[in-house]
């Protein structure tokens, strides 16, 4: 970096950021001095491209496409296989990708620096789909960003993944635990507002929008609770509050009608399950002794034995700061 006849600022940022790769067809020209241009322009194939987080800027590895542009204006074409992206500070674990694909376009000048992604697609083992909108610079702080995006598949057992590492960490925790396995389709995404201000938990920070549709999840929601099997429901997530609307699931042989799970602030972390399940009785004595339920009980239901069908409505109340104060309510009728 330091032979480049580049602004030695340029060359410094450059040097912390340790590139890797190789940019083949280059083309770089200025008007003025090399180390303060009035102008420049720039051309380049990029092959496997890498560099180092640094200083707030993230970092990447395996880039690949096309970059043109000059001091006013530019695009960065995306033809990525195997890459990765870094964010310290925001994700806990780099972000890879199998695919990249798409677009950037920039545009700079007295007042500010914007970029737009146009319709950028992305695919790993995890999750595939792809986002548009823009980023814009700031007087001050990480800039402002506008992007909505659509996935046509994600795993959900590694959502806790893909969250902020400031996004309600009792939340995202129990969310690790607790998501066992399922997939998402038609996943939308919308996230608006100052960076400095993310992850957007009110209407005065921004927004942030999810919803998706899951089927086939499996749900450990709390320990010493029989988990939820063959989940299918619907996600939405607006700012601080998370709704799932289940319509169809099993816990043990019983079978779980319509079922709503809500967090009504992450920030606090208390999840609220409302539902109903119908099946044997001996099912539903079986439900008792291996859950909490039986301790509080005194364990009156180990001898009991029943024959025939009930319907179980059952609600529960799960500080995630801490499961075991957790509070249930339910009534039992037999058909």
């Amino acid at each position: 970096a330091s032979q480049l006849p580049f602004p030695l600022a340029w060359r410094r940022l450059l040097a912390a950021h340790d590139p890797q790769g190789s940019l083949t067809g280059g083309r770089y020209t200025w008007q003025g001095a090399s180390d303060a241009p009035s102008h420049w322009s720039a051309h380049a194939a990029l092959a496997g491209i890498g560099a180092k987080a640094h200083d707030g800027w993230p970092g990447l590895s395996g880039l690949s496409g096309t970059i043109d542009g000059d001091d006013r204006k530019g695009t960065l074409k995306l033809s990525t296989r195997t890459g990765a992206l870094e964010l310290p500070g925001t994700l806990s674990e780099p972000v890879r990708f199998e695919r990249l694909d798409g677009g950037l376009r920039w545009k700079r000048d007295e007042a500010s620096t914007r970029v737009d992604f146009d319709d950028v697609a992305f695919a790993n083992a995890d999750a595939a789909g792809a986002f548009t909108g823009h980023w814009k610079a700031l007087p001050q702080g990480p800039g402002e960003i506008d992007v909505k995006a659509q996935l046509t598949r994600a795993n959900v057992a590694r959502v806790a993944d893909y969250l902020p590492s400031s996004f309600a960490p009792n939340v995202r925790d129990w969310l690790r635990r607790a998501l066992v396995k399922g997939n998402a389709s038609n996943l939308q995404m919308a996230v608006q507002g100052n960076l400095a201000d993310f992850p957007f938990l009110t209407a005065k920070q921004g927004t942030m929008t999810l919803s998706a549709h899951v089927e086939g999840a499996t749900l450990d929601y709390a320990n010493g609770w029989p988990q939820i099997d063959g989940i299918v429901a619907d996600v939405h997530l607006d700012r601080a509050h998370v709704r799932v609307d289940g319509t169809r699931g099993s816990m043990l042989d019983a079978v779980i009608g319509h079922t709503v799970a809500d967090i009504a602030d992450v920030e606090q972390g208390v999840l609220t399950i409302d539902g109903n399940a119908t099946g044997t009785a001996a099912t539903f004595l079986q439900f008792l002794r291996q859950s909490p339920v039986s301790a509080w009980t005194g364990h009156f239901a180990d001898p009991v034995q029943a024959g025939g069908n009930g319907m179980l409505a059952l609600k529960l109340s799960i500080p995630l700061h801490n499961i075991p104060a957790t509070r249930a309510d339910g009534n039992f009728v037999l058909a």
